[in-house]
């Protein structure tokens, strides 16, 4: 599994979770996928798909700028977004994307910023996320990107029992330590937070974030990086 900080949750206010809505797990191909992401063949180029599958979506419709939501790349980005996770319903980038994008528009002012003014998601974040689980439930990264989904919008409960599922799956990453500590400490379990912190932190996990909250409530005195 590759790292990726970029995925490891940031301190944001947690914003009101919005409206629920019925999602329809529709997993038909439409003509392109659905493919899972973590299926070596869908990476192997082919006669129909020279870069493969996935990048043969991600080079149009998930480029770097609009990862960072700075810049557009074929259409909007709720567009983008919905073509790439219908294509690929467990993309870990995909998927934080429409989280963090769901969590930029629900920010007061966000209609009247040009970039987002036209921005209509065909599908709550939540929505992905039951699709990509549906698709392939045993996959415990998109159980990791599910929870920082859930920590972000305040559900802390719900992110704790992402994170269980992942290291039920087999995550041995220290990013899903880092971010399931976090979650921890927000539902108050000081010392299974602290647990986690420590092998996120002997693990080599650069972020300080998790080790001085747990300080504050008098947790990690030996800073959480030493057996």
């Amino acid at each position: 599994m590759f790292k990726a900080w970029w995925l490891t949750l940031l301190f944001v206010a947690a914003l009101p979770v919005l409206a629920q809505q019925d999602c329809n797990i529709d997993l038909q191909n439409n003509g392109i996928g659905p493919w899972d992401y973590y299926d070596p063949i869908n990476s192997v180029p082919s006669g129909a798909n020279p870069m493969g599958n996935i990048k043969r979506v991600t080079n149009v419709h998930l480029k770097p700028g609009m990862l960072r939501l700075e810049k557009r790349a074929s259409g909007s980005f709720s567009s983008d977004i919905d073509y790439t996770l219908r294509a690929i319903p467990n993309h870990p980038a995909g998927l934080d994307l429409a989280s963090r994008l769901e969590q930029r528009l629900a920010q007061p002012g966000a209609e009247n910023i040009p970039l987002f003014r036209h921005e209509k998601p065909t599908r709550t974040a939540e929505c992905y996320f039951q699709r990509a689980i549906a698709l392939a439930p045993n996959r415990f990264y998109t159980y990791v990107v599910y929870g920082i989904h859930l920590h972000r919008f305040g559900k802390y409960d719900a992110a704790n029992k992402a994170y269980e599922r992942a290291l039920a799956l087999g995550s041995n990453s220290i990013e899903t330590n880092y971010n399931y500590g976090l979650s921890l400490v927000k539902t108050g379990r000081y010392a299974d937070a602290e647990q986690q912190a420590r092998l996120a932190y002997q693990g080599g996990f650069p972020l300080p974030g998790l080790r001085n909250l747990l300080q504050q409530h008098g947790y990690c005195k030996t800073e959480c990086s030493k057996p």
